[in-house]
């Protein structure tokens, strides 16, 4: 039984294709069989490259979303800080946030700060934890003139001066009247 025989129907290109099969050595079988093995392994490397390239900026376009800018409000300040602001002659309005009146407060602050000639104003929260040492409000004491003799009670508007408290003012008409407002 001859298999290699060909049909006579067989044509011309066909009879050339099975000679070229059969006169493929190993060596150029292996050859081949590792450029096809090399080829789907540089495809799939690449398909890797991509999914990845495409996964990363996901996640950079998320946090940059996340991000949310950070500003301080230096006219914040913390009572022990009180005396040592770099300028001469500054306010210092002091409240407990959790007043009702809050938005009075920060009010006064907006419509002094807008008039010519205005001082710096700091604004110290008797609620932030740093401040509550110094929170009394029962007692206050309009005569301290050093740190620590200050006790304030809800609403207290300090005038430094020279790195001294200069006016210990408080009911808020005296405040709105010490503002000009």
């Amino acid at each position: 039984m001859e298999k290699n025989i060909p049909n006579e129907n067989v044509t011309e290109k066909q009879l050339k294709k099975i000679v070229k099969k059969a006169n493929r050595t190993e060596e150029q079988q292996e050859i081949k069989k590792f450029i096809i093995i090399l080829a789907i392994v540089i495809l799939i490397v690449v398909g890797v490259y991509f999914l990845t390239k495409d996964v990363v900026k996901k996640k950079e376009a998320q946090k940059e979303e996340n991000k949310t800018e950070v500003t301080f409000d230096y006219s914040k300040i913390i009572l022990g800080e009180l005396l040592n602001r770099p300028y001469d002659e500054y306010y210092v309005i002091v409240y407990n946030s959790k007043d009702p009146k809050v938005n009075t407060y920060s009010n006064f602050v907006s419509t002094y700060k807008t008039k010519e000639n205005s001082l710096k104003v700091y604004i110290a929260d008797l609620n932030d934890s740093m401040n509550e040492k110094f929170y009394n409000k029962e007692e206050s004491n309009p005569k301290a003139k050093s740190i620590n003799e200050l006790k304030l009670s809800d609403l207290t508007l300090i005038k430094v001066k020279n790195k001294q408290i200069n006016k210990y003012i408080e009911n808020e008409d005296n405040i709105k009247s010490e503002l000009g407002i």
